[in-house]
């Protein structure tokens, strides 16, 4: 079955917090792209591992990113549970994929390798350092407005575009896969 042109949006910050960069988009993109965006809230990790069963090119994870009491990264579920870059695997339907994942600094080598590693995901862009909700939000509505409105922009090329046009301190990087 082929992919979804779209973006299937997992919110993983907790209701209680009042600035959901995946809600945000959610809203603001459905005005644009109303049958290109689907949304899910998770609860805590064993249902935001059902919810990664998709069938959309591009998966957008909104989450809080931290490091442990070792300095390992990892995302924070709404439960406040850490998830850690190995507790992905290859059946979690992002073998192939576009992820996006907006929690702050899980664009750094220890968290993206090992996660693009297990998933063989297709890319990965993630922020490197902290970033700011607001940067966030809107360099990713700019960035999914470019993809899906632009005849000829692929995923790399709206990158590229984000990168050179909305520089934004400590904002995403991309990393890609390579089977050896």
């Amino acid at each position: 079955m082929p992919l979804k042109k779209g973006v299937y949006l997992i919110e993983c910050v907790p209701k209680e917090d009042n600035l959901r960069e995946g809600a945000l988009l959610h809203d603001f993109l459905n005005m644009l792209l109303p049958d290109r965006i689907e949304y899910h809230e998770v609860t805590d990790k064993d249902n935001f591992i059902d919810t990664l069963k998709n069938n959309s090119k591009v998966v957008h994870i909104s989450c809080h990113g931290t490091t442990d009491e070792n300095g390992n990264f990892c995302m924070i579920m709404p439960d406040d549970e850490p998830f850690f870059p190995n507790e992905f695997y290859k059946n979690d339907y992002l073998k192939g994929r576009n992820v996006v994942i907006t929690g702050c600094g899980l664009g750094r080598a220890g968290f993206s390798k090992e996660f693009l590693e297990r998933t063989q995901a297709e890319s990965l862009l993630s922020p490197v350092n902290i970033i700011d909700f607001a940067d966030s939000a809107m360099w990713c509505v700019n960035f999914y407005y470019h993809l899906f409105t632009r005849n000829s922009f692929s995923f790399d090329k709206s990158y590229k575009y984000m990168k050179d046009n909305f520089y934004v301190p400590g904002a995403m990087k991309q990393w890609g896969w390579r089977e050896e």
